[in-house]
């Protein structure tokens, strides 16, 4: 009997029943992360192994991929390759019956961002086809976060199309100890992402190598912060016992006292460690330490033999010992497949051996007979250049095989080997036309080689193969790579004759210190610039990063200087005083109207591209100055916003000439009032935007005109450009202005008057999203505007408190000052102007609106604007003395709405009528006030904001009120209750109930006597109880308004009554609601009360008891009253004494027979 060891987990029972659960939740649900630790040879991904059944009895998917520890800082190739194996096991070579199936969902799922995917996901490419470029946001230009957010979108939407529930899908990252950050960025993106289900993501890692401060530790916890779906399973070192049962079952045999023996040996070498067991038993079969006994199928060894050898200390040296004994040829062939990969197939490893795949794949025949490396899986590919269909791949049996291949090689020896299998992959990818798929691949060879490379022309063409390679990784957000690619290429390129190319990955190290956050070292690399800009371009991108590094640092002064230096430097001279900047923008803006008043919007959407560099350079110089000139420089702001716009308009479009467009109509629109032009550049630049097609920026641009469309178009249009923001925005990964739109969508629906409880739910869903896009303004807003609805609703600790439910107020404003979230501060601000007017504190309301003096842009600002008028109004018909002063802000902020009504009447017509009419009102003027309040309403109800119908019609009410009109002042309330109803306002509603409940009451008195008097008695069962409680509820809130006090006493239980329900109310409310409706001194007592002796013999009777202390009642009243009680069978008292009048009702429980 030959030994043999089983394939067999031993010792991880537990561990594999945890991971089995982890995987059946997430095949049914939402995604889950289990990170599995453990040292080398733990056995991590034997575990992982254990899901095989689970997931061909759920029909699902199993992806891996492994971070290589010699080839650690390629971005993202580990996470890419196993997306890759995803798409050829999934998706074939894109000439299946399905793939228009699959092409449909990919591009459902990823819209524009399809390029972006087929750029950094080549596989993708024989199902989606050949895109357009990406997005200018994806290039150089675009800020870390916004290129990060693409990426990570277009990925994340990728994997969705897989998992699915019939599909569950497992990722199994291993060696997670040695992943990019960009990948472990991307893990937490999955966690946060509540569309990516049915996933089931497994990473594996050594914990010795993992402290506090590496990078797992920081993901764990985020990933905990986050409130992510995280397990965690140790694998701690198997025991004597585990062992044991491995050896006896190796072996063929029982355990006994030999067995343990022998397995208590090999625990005190290997240390528990599974993987080194495994060797070391197979070392000591091999090495004639256990062999063939006498008997049958029977060992023997000896202990003490086995105790005292010199034995390996560590399953490397034993590994390394094993591979000297193969053949020298296959020694080499291992030597280059450690170089290659952990995962490899057998094309490349003949590119990089430099001979036939036959060659290669029989050079591993005598590792494969010493499970050394072990075939992985024949897979047919899609290269057209690939004249073999099938590509055979392998992998090491291990890390620890891999690392003994790799100390084959001598360390003196080791750049050599690497250039040689760098130059022979470059080779391999040159001919079949896969530079681009292969580039990280052989630049990481050849720069590990770099040192011996002697030839000036090789050394200037891998300069810009780093130059390449440091762009890409640039576009995948792993900025330290893409520096130590930059810095290589320019160590080799020092020295050759190029100077553009010096420059460019000199340029490159300083972009990627500015978007690492490293400006000091951003600043000195481009003092350093061993040579300067030399052509246009060349200056703008200089000035570009310069002046994004002064930005950022808070200098906008001194980033303003640095971009009109270089402005200067291409002949264009700007003013640096304000005063002169504004007389030239007044200039430049009337030839800008010229322009667009010879030649019209449609002859400008039709010009020609713009073909001048230094235009070009000059209108990059100028977007970039407009971002700082905006903080401290309005006029110059102005003015460069105006030359921008008239560069484009006589030279021709460029890309950022669209852009350029927007901001000039955003600038015409918020700080000139020039609403039409405005709307025009606006729509200019959406047009033009369009014509680029996936090149083009729809998220940003559709934002930004949704930001002042509300002085051109319908709330409810200007929704709909924020929701093509939303929704291109997730297209294209653009999540910075896909933030900003998700907060302005949240507060149109607000202004709207959007039902509170729709709101609210998208206002949760979108801020599950803004946790991830992580930017702080979007993040607070929807914090905030749940916290308002919520104030609103009546959900909070105070009308105008937004703390409860573990929210405090103080504290979250706190820390938006301290972090100093501007924009989040600024609606907060205006949403407490908002709270404090719709409840009545005037004063408050004018405070708070004196606190800040930003300019009305946003929609939510101009209503601040309106509603601070309003409350100036009410607070100057008061004759203070501080109502002259009241009345100017009233005037100030009327004469602006009028403005804005003038522009666009659909959002700001019915604001004009109402103040016209408050204006009425405070002059005394009733007669023309009357009708300015009736249309104001109209118009209210016509532009469909349901917040502004409310206040119109309370607005009116209490002007009909004050004029003793009390059916139009009833009315009017009516309209305003039934708006907060729609709005889902109950706090409000509620606010409005109790200001006129004297109002309301006499109408619910009024329809009650209709309903009960006049037509004979009916007797319906009903519960007392209820009809008790509806008449207290009618009522008091009367009481409460004339601050009367009142005390209510009721038996716990008051069973029912068969009488005539309709009359009984009626009663109760002429008894008890009629004193409401007589605001006196004193306080009332409505006391319930039941028996069955003693006031109707022998019947159960319910008697109602009103004492008041003002000794006052309609005598006509209570003469009805008792006529309707003796309907009832039952009678009314009245009587008088030093506790004032006490009024008291008793009927029958059960009504047998009316008496009239």
């Amino acid at each position: 009997m030959t030994f043999q060891l089983p394939d067999k987990r031993y010792g991880r029972e537990a561990e594999v029943w945890a991971l089995l659960r982890a995987f059946e939740r997430a095949a049914t649900g939402a995604s889950e992360i289990v990170l599995v630790s453990g040292w080398a040879g733990a056995g991590k991904s034997t575990l992982v192994e254990e899901l095989g059944p689970s997931l061909v009895a759920r029909r699902g998917h199993l992806v891996a991929g492994k971070f290589d520890q010699y080839n650690r800082t390629v971005p993202f190739a580990t996470l890419l390759r196993a997306l890759d194996d995803l798409a050829q096991r999934v998706l074939g070579d894109g000439e299946g019956d399905d793939t228009a199936e699959w092409q449909e969902r990919l591009y459902d799922a990823l819209g524009e961002g399809t390029a972006v995917l087929v750029e950094t996901l080549p596989s993708a490419r024989s199902v989606i086809g050949a895109q357009s470029s990406p997005s200018p946001t994806s290039s150089s230009s675009a800020s870390a976060a916004e290129s990060q957010a693409r990426l990570e979108h277009a990925l994340l939407r990728f994997l969705s199309v897989f998992a699915r529930p019939e599909h569950p899908l497992v990722l199994f990252l291993d060696d997670l100890q040695w992943a990019d950050d960009a990948s472990l960025r991307f893990l937490r993106a999955v966690a946060g992402d509540p569309s990516i289900r049915n996933t089931l993501l497994i990473g594996a890692y050594r914990d010795q190598e993992v402290g506090p401060e590496h990078p797992v530790t920081e993901a764990k916890v985020a990933l905990r912060q986050r409130g992510a779906r995280l397990e965690e399973i140790d694998l701690p070192p198997l025991g004597p016992e585990h062992l044991e049962a491995m050896i006896a079952d190796a072996l063929a045999t029982t355990a006994g006292p030999e067995i343990q023996a022998l397995a208590a040996e090999v625990h005190r070498r290997t240390r528990g460690n599974p993987f080194f067991a495994r060797e070391f038993l197979r070392f000591l079969v091999q090495e004639g330490f256990i062999a063939e006994g006498a008997g049958p199928g029977a060992f023997a060894w000896d202990l003490a033999q086995i105790r005292t050898a010199p034995l390996p200390e560590d399953e490397v040296t034993l590994i390394v010992r094993e591979m000297r004994k193969l053949p020298t040829e296959t020694q080499a062939t291992l030597q280059i497949a450690a170089c290659v990969g952990a995962l490899f197939d057998v094309h490349d490893l003949a590119a990089a051996r430099g001979t036939p795949a036959s060659e290669a794949l029989a050079s591993l025949a005598a590792a494969m007979g010493k499970d050394l490396v072990m075939p992985v899986e024949a897979r047919r590919r899609g290269d057209a250049a690939d004249s073999a269909p099938i590509r055979f791949r392998f992998r090491f049996l291990h890390d620890r095989v891999r690392q003994a291949a790799y100390e084959l090689i001598g360390e003196e020896d080791l750049p050599r080997i690497r250039l040689l299998v760098g130059r022979r992959l470059y080779a391999d990818a040159r001919a079949r036309d896969v530079i681009d798929e292969k580039l990280f691949e052989f630049v990481e060879h050849l720069n590990a080689g770099a040192s011996l490379l002697t030839d000036a022309a090789e050394r200037d063409e891998l300069a810009r193969l780093d130059l390449a390679a440091g762009a890409r990784a640039k576009a995948r957000t792993a900025y330290d790579a893409a520096a130590r690619y930059y810095g290589t290429g320019a160590a080799l390129a020092l020295s050759g004759a190029d100077p553009a190319l010096l420059f460019a990955l000199h340029l490159g190290r300083a972009e990627c210190a500015y978007l690492r956050g490293q400006l000091d070292e951003a600043e000195a690399l481009l003092v350093a610039l061993p040579v300067p800009p030399q052509t246009s371009p060349e200056k703008a991108a200089v000035c570009r990063v310069r002046m994004a590094v002064r930005t950022t640092r808070g200098q906008a002064a001194s980033a303003i200087d640095v971009g009109l230096d270089a402005l200067a430097a291409l002949g264009l001279d700007i003013p640096r005083d304000e005063a002169t900047a504004n007389l030239l923008a007044e200039q430049e803006h009337a030839r800008v109207r010229e322009r667009l008043s010879a030649r019209g919007l449609e002859a400008l959407a039709e010009g020609a591209p713009l073909e001048d560099p230094d235009q070009r350079a000059k209108l990059e110089i100028l977007t970039n100055l407009l971002a700082p000139a905006n903080l401290v420089r309005p006029a110059l702001f102005s003015l460069c916003a105006a030359i921008q716009a008239n560069i484009s308009l006589e030279c021709g479009h460029a890309d950022e000439s669209i852009y350029g467009y927007m901001l000039y109509g955003m600038h015409l629109a918020t700080s000139l009032g020039r609403y039409a032009e405005a709307g025009a550049f606006g729509k200019l630049a959406l047009r033009l935007d369009e014509r680029r097609g996936s090149a083009g920026e729809p998220c940003r641009l559709n934002f930004v005109y949704g930001s002042y469309a509300h002085f051109l178009e319908p709330i409810p249009d200007v929704l709909g450009y924020l929701r093509k923001a939303y929704r291109t925005g997730l297209a294209t990964g653009d999540y910075i202005y896909l933030s900003y739109a998700c907060s302005h969508i949240v507060l149109l629906r607000l202004a709207l008057g959007d039902p509170l409880k729709d709101v609210d739910e998208e206002a949760e869903r979108l801020l599950a999203l803004m946790e991830r896009t992580k930017v702080a303004s979007s993040i607070a807003v929807q914090t905030l505007v749940r916290r308002i609805l919520a104030a609103l609703a009546g959900r909070t600790l105070d009308v105008r408190s937004l703390s409860g439910d573990g929210f405090d107020e103080d504290t979250f404003v706190a820390s938006l000052r301290e972090r100093g979230v501007h924009f989040a501060l600024s609606w907060y601000r205006a949403a407490r102007i908002t709270l404090a007017f719709l409840n009545g504190d005037d004063e408050d309301a004018l405070v708070i609106a004196g606190e800040g003096g930003e300019r009305a842009w946003f929609y939510f600002a101009t209503d601040a604007v309106y509603l601070t008028a309003l409350a100036a109004a009410r607070l100057s018909a008061e004759g203070t003395s501080s109502s002259e002063t009241r009345y100017a802000t009233f005037e100030r902020n009327a004469t602006r709405i009028a403005g804005w009504a003038q522009a666009c009447p659909a959002n700001f017509a019915h604001k004009e009528l109402l103040l016209a009419a408050e204006r009425a009102r405070i002059a005394g003027d009733h007669t023309a006030a009357d009708p300015l309040y009736e249309r104001a309403v109209e118009a209210a109800e016509a532009s469909g904001l349901t917040p502004h119908v409310a206040i119109a019609y309370e607005r009116a009410a209490a002007f009909f009120r004050d004029r003793d009109d009390e059916a139009r002042a009833r009315s009017h309330v009516h309209g305003a209750l039934d708006a907060f109803a729609r709005w889902g306002a109950d706090a409000l509603a509620e606010r409005l109930r109790q200001e006129h409940a004297d109002l309301l009451l006499h109408e619910v008195i009024t329809e009650s006597e209709a309903e009960a008097r006049g037509r004979p008695v009916v007797v319906v069962p009903f519960a007392l109880g209820a009809l008790v409680a509806e008449v207290v509820l009618a009522v008091a809130p009367a009481f409460e308004r004339t601050r009367d006090a009142l005390q209510v006493e009721q038996p716990d239980e008051l069973g029912f009554m068969e009488t005539d329900e309709p009359k009984v109310r009626w009663l109760l409310l002429c008894v008890f609601g009629a004193r409401a409706l007589r605001p006196r001194p004193g306080s009332v007592s409505f006391r319930v009360f039941q028996g069955r002796e003693g006031r109707l013999g022998d019947v159960p009777w319910a008697g109602f008891e009103v004492t008041d202390t003002d000794d006052a009642m309609d005598v006509v009243l209570m003469e009805d009253v008792a006529s309707v009680c003796r309907q009832l069978g039952g009678y009314l008292t009245v009587e008088r004494g030093d506790f004032g009048v006490r009024a008291t009702i008793v009927i029958p429980m059960f009504l047998v027979g009316p008496e009239g």
